[in-house]
């Protein structure tokens, strides 16, 4: 009871304080003397008289990422070498801070005359710049927009501190491909993922997500500024035809003309760039697949001030992306990858027409799309709409 107490209260001045730590760690302790190092002997001793004592001294030299320590038990009320031996454990594997830093720790425990001392050694697996980078977060909003501003700043390792009881790694994973999928400017390159718990069973906990690039963070920033450089060209460029459904279509076409789409790169470094299922792929390297094209015009439309998403479903048994995109009043789905891959001209179809070419997705997922009404459209497209078949050839 005096550890889940004493557990408890400590986690909760670790979220308010901001302070955390991680890894696996062990612990052993002995009453043999050892020889201590030069600048041991000016360490300052903290003097406790009871475990809660004990317990707020030990986790306070990890708070501070001491290595060494002196703690005196005077008019203790228990017996030293046993209690130092059950904080050290449950700091070490019960507590954000323990699990997340913390790799060993082991101590001494000598008698002085009317008094026990304990000299206290202990090493880390985290650095004390990565333990000072934990961010604290109290919801899954708040852990989103930490995320967000990580990936911004090319941050490769990202940790928070958050008491989030429903969270977990898939969903955290989750997270990062709606960014993925919402930030289209940002990723040059999709970024393995990879989520970790601290400790893994307590509901206050340090997440750490590891984003592992193909490419270096400068090299990452440099993508970004040639991808917005390009799509500013291709933006002017479809300006000449207007603000509106014009615009957009225009922005499609210019897009498939732009690129060639492929369901899988042949040269096996390109492919494990991942660049070719990104916006910068398709509009920069020339070369993408369907969801490098449904990212590249997402970024199109979203620089234009136009409402767009991604749709991830299917076009017969293959994965497909594609993008519904508001025009007008309605929404309506359009494939780039479509025209790019089969050529013709950029048109605006909805729910009923993409079902009847064999597309499939959630509909529960994307607001209903009608198609656009014939003065939303260009004047040969109005004139199309008249038409039953659909703009897409179809597809096998």
């Amino acid at each position: 009871m005096r550890k889940k107490i004493l557990t408890a209260a400590l986690a909760a001045l670790l979220l308010l304080s901001g302070c955390s730590a991680l890894v696996e760690g062990e612990y052993r302790t002995t009453t043999a003397h050892r020889e201590t190092m030069e600048d041991k002997s000016a360490a300052p001793a903290a003097e406790v008289q009871n475990y809660q004592a004990l317990y707020s001294a030990l986790f306070d030299m990890i708070s501070s990422r001491e290595e060494y320590g002196v703690i005196r038990f005077v008019g203790y009320d228990g017996i030293a070498e046993a209690d130092i031996s059950e904080a050290c454990m449950d700091i070490t594997y019960n507590t954000p801070l323990g699990s997340y830093s913390v790799y060993n720790i082991s101590s001494t425990v000598t008698r002085i005359v009317s008094y026990y001392e304990a000299e206290v050694e202990i090493s880390y697996k985290k650095t004390a710049r990565q333990m000072n980078s934990v961010r604290t977060a109290r919801s899954m909003f708040h852990i989103e927009n930490l995320l967000h501003d990580a990936i911004e700043s090319n941050e490769s390792v990202i940790a928070i501190q958050t008491d989030v009881s429903d969270m977990t790694a898939e969903g955290v994973r989750q997270l990062v491909m709606r960014l993925f999928l919402e930030e289209p400017g940002q990723f040059v390159c999709e970024p393995q993922v990879s989520v970790h718990f601290y400790p893994d069973s307590s509901e206050e906990k340090i997440v750490e997500v590891q984003l592992e690039y193909p490419i270096s963070g400068g090299t990452l920033q440099t993508m970004r500024e040639v991808l917005s450089d390009k799509a500013s060209e291709i933006e002017v460029s479809a300006e000449a035809e207007g603000r509106g459904a014009e615009g957009l279509l225009a922005l499609a076409e210019r897009l498939a003309a732009l690129s060639e789409y492929m369901k899988k790169p042949a040269d096996p470094i390109e492919s494990s760039a991942a660049s070719w299922q990104t916006a910068y792929g398709a509009i920069v390297s020339g070369r993408a697949g369907s969801r490098g094209f449904a990212l590249a015009y997402k970024l199109l439309c979203d620089r234009y001030g136009t409402e767009c998403m991604i749709v991830k479903g299917r076009l017969g048994d293959a994965q497909r992306y594609w993008n519904i995109v508001r025009v007008g009043e309605n929404y309506s789905h359009i494939d780039v990858s479509a025209l790019a891959e089969k050529g013709g001209h950029a048109a605006f179809l909805s729910d009923q027409e993409m079902s009847g070419m064999d597309y499939r997705w959630s509909p529960d997922d994307y607001p209903p799309c009608i198609g656009p009404v014939a003065s939303d459209l260009p004047e040969e497209d109005a004139a199309e709409e008249q038409s039953s078949e659909p703009a897409y050839p179809a597809f096998a």
